[in-house]
């Protein structure tokens, strides 16, 4: 009689099959999915901080990340991602900003060939007929953006106080405000505006004497505010939409013989470099910021999504980025955090609901990405 171990490997092998098909999926086995990203120039310290910290999360969740950085006009904007979106190796996903004229016309590609839209950066105004995500775009999944009317507002406010607690107030006489934002375009610029007049409105010793518009550009605004403070001397506040007009007003009212610090109060957004530094040294009195932070969360949620976690409920189809003042307060400590930042050192598979089944909530703030750098925490 021969005796045949055949049998017993046939079963020993069926076996082993329904035990490793038994175990759950390892994060290690994790699918790569592509993701293009359409940026605007890489030439503000705001959209190189973004597609750095993008990388960074890229790497650590594995997303073959591609980026194409464009011009700011609609035009470059639609011919560049077309040719993201008509690659030979097609793209998963579209992580981009909203650019009127382009993005809409992107997303409509994007329903056609299956490729899902993200949009970061900036609100949408309703008035588009843009819709909501999973609405009229399909594949639009999801929408996150700056709160850029509280931003605009809460700029305001703080300028107020500062101005309030340290100048040298006139009694009974109004506090003027003269106001520089950005390009006439930008949703983010008319959003933020729009919370500034909201924070006027609700101050019957303050008076809006004029708001302009600029290109986010430093020359311009140093311009536009000296014409201003020609013709509103008595100017004690300018807000501005950005770190670099404020820098520009600020150049302006340093040529008017003004005091920043003093006899004006300046602020801005962005948490740029020059703007942290503009702040350091008095320049500047609040920057607003933090908000760079967008691109990462979004590819954690892509991925998350990618991988049958849906963020529909957490934190919705639609959410915001709450931004951070930095003042003369706790200016020393976010330069040094922002000055060369290391994002090699934050572990974006900490945010992954796919990578941690047990997290109910995202944890998406500046805070958690400074804990992970420092060890410290970063109070205004």
């Amino acid at each position: 009689m021969t005796f045949s171990l055949r049998p017993f490997l046939h079963i020993s092998a069926a076996l082993l099959c329904l035990a490793l098909c038994a175990l759950p999926v390892s994060p290690v086995a994790a699918k790569t999915p592509t993701v293009a990203f359409l940026s605007p120039p890489l030439e503000r310290p705001f959209w190189i901080h973004l597609t750095q910290l993008m990388q960074s999360a890229a790497d650590d969740l594995g997303i073959n990340l591609v980026t194409r950085a464009s011009h700011h006009d609609s035009e470059s904007l639609l011919q560049d991602g077309m040719a993201l979106l008509n690659a030979d190796n097609q793209p998963d996903y579209l992580v981009t900003g909203f650019w009127p004229g382009a993005t809409e016309k992107l997303m409509e590609i994007g329903e056609r060939r299956g490729i899902k839209t993200f949009l970061i950066n900036t609100e949408i105004d309703k008035n588009l007929g843009i819709g909501e995500p999973r609405g009229k775009y399909r594949n639009w999944i999801g929408h996150l953006y700056p709160e850029d009317v509280t931003t605009g507002y809460q700029l305001l406010d703080i300028l107020i106080r500062q101005y309030s607690l340290h100048a040298t107030v006139l009694k009974n006489q109004p506090i003027n405000i003269i106001a520089v934002s950005g390009a006439p375009s930008s949703p983010a610029s008319n959003f933020r505006l729009s919370g500034m007049k909201k924070r006027v409105a609700t101050l019957p010793d303050a008076r809006l004497l004029q708001a302009t518009h600029c290109y986010w550009d430093r020359a311009c605004a140093l311009s536009v505010t000296a014409d201003l403070l020609e013709k509103y001397p008595q100017t004690a506040i300018v807000w501005a939409a950005s770190d670099l007009l404020a820098l520009g007003a600020a150049d302006a009212a340093k040529a008017a013989g003004k005091i920043p610090g003093k006899d004006i109060y300046i602020g801005g957004i962005d948490w740029s470099p020059s703007g942290l530094q503009g702040v350091a040294d008095g320049t500047l009195s609040v920057t607003l910021g933090g908000h760079f932070v967008e691109g990462a969360w979004a590819l954690v949620m892509i991925f998350d999504y990618d991988h049958g976690i849906d963020f529909k409920q957490d934190p919705g189809v639609r959410s915001e980025t709450r931004m951070g003042a930095v003042t003369a307060n706790n200016v020393e400590t976010y330069l040094k955090f922002l000055a060369n930042p290391d994002w090699k050192r934050v572990n974006f598979r900490h945010y992954s609901k796919f990578y941690n089944p047990a997290l109910k909530h995202y944890h998406f703030d500046i805070e958690s990405l400074f804990k992970e750098l420092t060890g410290d925490s970063a109070g205004n």
